[in-house]
């Protein structure tokens, strides 16, 4: 069941516009207890990262019957997927052998 894009465009900029803030604060709670710095721009790019999805899930977002929670949740994996990311780069940052570091130009 497909729904006309201008509805769905409706219905996504209204979103945007009462759910942001709230996700905002939200992402910026669980960077905090992940152990993460939880920047403002790293919240800021949680959140842009889950409307970016709900985007691309349109249809299925337009018709989900929470569409917030759906948010949330997407919101949550992101911020997941996010300090995974950084976990996963601090550990190779760890195993490179201090003596193979080069100093830069003028040390």
């Amino acid at each position: 069941m497909s729904a006309p894009p201008e509805d769905i465009l409706r219905f996504y900029e209204h979103i945007v516009r009462t759910q942001h803030k709230s996700l905002h604060r939200l992402a910026m709670v669980l960077l905090s207890q992940k152990g993460s710095i939880g920047s403002i721009s790293q919240a800021e790019d949680a959140v842009q990262e889950a409307f970016t999805i709900a985007w691309e899930k349109r249809e299925e977002f337009y018709h989900h019957p929470n569409p917030a929670g759906w948010l949330t949740i997407t919101l949550k994996n992101v911020v997941k997927n996010m300090v995974r990311a950084d976990q996963r780069w601090a550990e190779r940052l760890l195993q490179i052998p201090p003596d193979s570091v080069l100093s830069p130009p003028g040390a």
